[in-house]
């Protein structure tokens, strides 16, 4: 049996905050929240990041950001996830 527990619902880029002066780093967006498989929210995070719905790389999405905001998202998931 999968660890339960309380899930964001949404858990993409977009809805991640960051601050620099704190380092401070949060999830928005919370109208998804429910409960269920942990691992459901580390797996939509990492297609919601990298893939588009038909499981092809986002490369606008990835080529949008600049390499700062790029790497700040990777180092922003891995600290919550």
């Amino acid at each position: 049996k999968l660890p339960a527990g309380v899930l964001h619902g949404d858990p993409y880029p977009d809805n991640l905050l960051h601050s620099m002066a704190t380092g401070i780093s949060t999830f928005v967006d919370w109208e998804d929240v429910g409960r269920g498989p942990l691992v459901f929210d580390v797996a939509s995070a990492a297609v919601g990041a990298c893939f588009l719905h038909d499981s092809v790389v986002d490369s606008v999405r990835l080529a949008s950001s600049t390499p700062q905001r790029a790497a700040l998202k990777v180092e922003c998931l891995r600290k919550i996830l």
